[in-house]
């Protein structure tokens, strides 16, 4: 008799507690998934609904796995933090997060610790980090100290510093190095001017898909600067660095339409060009104006190209001001 009531009591005392204790965070089916998941497995899951831009969620499996040592839940997690997805935006506890999976030797990693420094202009760790990184293969941070060298920026500025670094980072493929140094034979700054080799470095970084370099391109085949000139090779690499977004690319393209150099004069696509390009470049917004005053592809209209000239001239570009003063001023 008193072993039918215990089992009765136990009975009742499961299907009253148990419930209770399941809704509970220690004993709910989520938490229980995520004590018997490996580290890796919680970083998958996390770094799943992190994609999925479902932060919060994801937090839930990567703040574990980063406590756990996962290096790429630290770095997530740091990111997290530094832009404020799911969580309050926190630099400490951003660092805090990228220097524990940075240290864990990934140099990709270190040089992003090293921009986010940089970033946050504390100049002397950026170096380190991106010391550390390059020293372990990375040419992305041999390009930064490269840049840091170039600039001054927590270091004294030494172009011939700059030039080594750029150049191990190129010859080793890195586009951006690749770049740079075009730029530093462009520019001559640090080592003697060299038109030919510019070319050279902007057409290996171009072939990457760089589009600064696809520009310069582009600019040396228009002025026979470094090659022989040659507008329609100008204008292959002006519209190739173009359909990236390049703003001064952009407004070659419409001037080649307009001009007709190396394709045929076109007005309606040169309009179309410099209508895109005059969003963001003072040298669009002056082809643009000039476009209405003459009616060009486009019907005339002196209202119109007096606000384009205008806001080229506010943008402090000299030709606008000359167009202005000729034709715009008194109309």
């Amino acid at each position: 008799m008193k072993y039918i009531r215990f089992n009765t009591i136990l009975t009742c005392f499961l299907l009253i507690i148990v419930p209770l204790l399941l809704e509970s965070e220690e004993l709910s089916p989520g938490v229980y998934q995520k004590n018997i998941l490996s580290k890796e497995q919680l970083y998958e899951k996390g770094y799943s609904l992190y994609k999925a831009r479902k932060y919060k969620e994801a937090l839930s499996f990567l703040m574990p796995s980063a406590k756990q040592g996962d290096k790429d839940a630290q770095f997530v997690l740091g990111n997290m933090y530094y832009n404020g997805k799911g969580i309050l935006k926190n630099n400490k506890k951003a660092l805090f997060w990228m220097k524990k999976s940075a240290k864990q030797g990934d140099s990709s990693i270190q040089a992003y610790l090293g921009s986010m420094y940089r970033v946050l202009e504390n100049y002397k760790k950026a170096y380190y980090w991106y010391q550390k990184a390059a020293k372990n293969g990375n040419t992305d941070a041999l390009c930064s100290l490269g840049d840091m060298y170039y600039s001054g920026n927590g270091v004294l500025k030494d172009y011939k510093k700059a030039f080594v670094l750029y150049e191990k980072a190129a010859k080793s493929g890195n586009e951006n190095g690749q770049f740079n140094l075009g730029n530093m034979y462009n520019s001559g700054k640090g080592i003697p001017q060299n038109y030919k080799n510019a070319f050279s470095w902007y057409q290996k970084a171009a072939s990457q898909g760089n589009n600064m370099s696809q520009y310069w391109l582009g600019y040396m085949y228009y002025t026979g600067k470094g090659i022989i000139k040659d507008y329609r090779k100008a204008f292959y690499w002006f519209e190739k660095s173009a359909k990236h977004n390049n703003s001064p690319a952009i407004s070659w393209v419409g001037s080649m339409y307009y001009t007709g150099k190396g394709i045929p004069q076109n007005y309606k696509k040169a309009f179309y060009w410099y209508e895109k390009s005059a969003k963001h470049n003072p040298d669009g917004q002056y082809w643009l104006g000039q476009i209405y005053f003459f009616g060009h592809g486009v019907i005339k209209d002196n209202k119109k190209a007096k606000y384009w000239i205008n806001k080229a001239v506010k943008s402090g570009y000299p030709p606008a001001k000359i167009f202005w003063d000729k034709y715009l001023s008194e109309k």
